[in-house]
């Protein structure tokens, strides 16, 4: 018991208790993490580069819900807490830049820009695949997650950037 005033009286433990039971287990919330080392590598890209578009292989996939920890309807899948790379653009100014997805799965896409910004996208690629499509892509790094639209899914992808949206 400790006394908080005037006489009055509050039982401390059995309220930390009851807290500590209401509090959801941390392995539920997983969050992607933008200052992890990539997975896949850092990848750093100026106007004209070749070949175009630039490619890297990744594996899709991952715990943590896009949905449950980004948000937004174009937020769907699941990808790794770590990014799959990190893509810095050197750009003198803003200029197009596209980030697909090409894989036999269904992959998403999860985004973030050096402005802290969260881009996602589900299916705007070719059959299942994801794709952003960046029209005035600033300079800085882009951080770039490859998911899958289920928890269960592994599997290969490649990733490719292009200065060209096709």
């Amino acid at each position: 018991m400790k006394q908080i005033g005037f006489g009055t009286k509050i039982l401390v433990y059995p309220m930390l208790c009851y807290l500590s039971l209401a509090l959801p287990s941390t392995a539920q919330y997983l969050l992607p993490d933008y200052r992890s080392a990539p997975e896949h590598g850092s990848h750093r890209l100026e106007p004209g580069f070749i070949p175009d578009p630039y490619s890297v292989n990744v594996v899709i996939g991952g715990e943590v819900s896009a949905r449950t920890s980004i948000g937004g309807p174009s937020c769907r899948g699941f990808i790794s807490v770590e990014p799959d790379i990190k893509l810095h653009w050197n750009a003198s100014e803003p200029k197009p830049l596209t980030i697909k997805v090409d894989s036999d799965h269904d992959t998403t896409l999860v985004i973030k820009d050096p402005w802290s910004n969260w881009l996602c996208d589900d299916d705007s690629g070719l059959f299942l695949n994801a794709k952003i499509a960046l029209t005035d892509a600033k300079p800085g790094r882009y951080d770039v997650w490859v998911g899958s639209i289920s928890k269960e899914s592994r599997g290969s992808a490649v990733v490719q950037i292009s200065e060209i949206d096709y």
